[in-house]
């Protein structure tokens, strides 16, 4: 997960918003939102739920810029 962060971090840095909005939407996200499809890395309901609303927040103020 750090890995991915870091990715998005650069991207953001480089300002390609759009790669960093689809990494965290794909990368991140898919292995934290709780569905059974793949296996998550947070894997507490609760933290899900913060790690996903944080997700979906950081991609909206992207979005923006």
């Amino acid at each position: 997960m750090k890995n991915k962060l870091e990715e998005v971090f650069i991207k953001i840095e480089n300002h390609e918003y759009s790669e960093a909005i689809n990494k965290l939407l794909n990368d991140v996200k898919a292995k934290t939102d709780g569905d059974s499809i793949t296996e998550d890395w947070i894997i507490f309901p609760g933290a899900q739920r913060q790690a996903c609303e944080i997700i979906d927040e950081l991609s909206s103020f992207l979005r923006g810029l």
